[in-house]
């Protein structure tokens, strides 16, 4: 994640400027590729690895036995975060 894009940076520069912290949420939802339909949801508090949290909350959460292919933006390709979810396997 970009320096500059950290919760924590964004929070103090704007307590420097004198603006209130506002709290932030993110949506999340896991979607069945072939036809589109969502599978699952969730809703977290805004916080630099919550993306990574959600998906991998919501891929153990896939039901069956079998392994699933997932498919997501470029910021899940993580070495990190792929080696985690094929603990799920």
């Amino acid at each position: 994640m970009d320096s500059e894009k950290r919760p924590e940076k964004l929070l103090r520069a704007s307590l420097l400027q004198g603006h209130e912290a506002k709290l932030s949420y993110l949506g999340h939802v896991l979607i069945e590729h072939r036809h589109g339909l969502v599978v699952n949801s969730r809703l977290t508090r805004a916080t630099g690895r919550a993306e990574w949290e959600a998906a991998w909350a919501m891929a153990k959460d896939i039901p069956g036995r079998r392994r699933a292919t997932l498919g997501a933006d470029k910021h899940y390709d993580d070495r990190d975060f792929v080696k985690c979810l094929r603990t799920l396997t």
